[in-house]
């Protein structure tokens, strides 16, 4: 009789510690998911859906003049689509297409095309239409600034250091007929 008594006072003392293992588990089972999902939180919907077009924009900064004859940064939000083909070539489209700020203007002709672009070693080559440069003022600041305008542009780039110079495919050693040399690579040096 002492026994089953001991017997069944062990397996009582079991079922007590079995039960209070499981209960004590689902209590830390339901904070671990309260943990996971509070109970006063709520689902966040946006106000306004994000459209296809809206997620391919990039940013790119341009540099134009201003009425002091200053160079400035106009901030602009393109597809980056039209930057897959050549980033370069487009960028500068939207220099010479001019500033959005009607108090900025760009300073190479609006007639004056890309004819293409190319980089080896860090170095740009731009190869421009027939009349690049001509329409400058021949004063040695205003076509300071116009390459400057180029260079900075396009040493957003983090892959560009220098640029150089094509007009219809042949290297150029001064802006225009008499205007600045500009022989070999303009670099940042090249300003100083």
């Amino acid at each position: 009789m002492k026994k089953c008594l001991i017997v069944i006072s062990v397996i009582l003392i079991v079922l007590i510690i079995v039960a209070f293992l499981l209960i004590k588990l689902k209590i830390v089972g339901i904070e671990k998911e309260e943990e996971i999902k509070p109970k006063n939180q709520t689902e966040m919907i946006p106000e306004e859906e994000i459209s296809t077009q809206e997620l391919r924009t990039t940013e790119i900064k341009l540099y134009f003049v201003d009425n002091e004859n200053k160079i400035v940064s106009e901030t602009r939000n393109v597809d980056v689509k039209t930057l897959l083909e050549d980033p370069y070539k487009e960028v500068l489209e939207k220099l010479i297409e001019g500033p959005v700020d009607n108090s900025y203007k760009s300073i190479i002709g609006k007639d004056v095309k890309i004819l293409d672009t190319e980089v080896k070693n860090g170095i740009i080559t731009i190869n421009f239409s027939e009349g690049f440069g001509k329409a400058v003022d021949k004063k040695m600041g205003t076509q300071k600034l116009l390459l400057k305008t180029i260079y900075k542009t396009l040493s957003e780039f983090k892959e560009i250091n220098g640029i150089k110079i094509k007009v219809e495919g042949k290297e150029i050693e001064r802006l225009g007929d008499d205007g600045m040399e500009i022989k070999g690579v303009i670099t940042s040096k090249s300003f100083e």
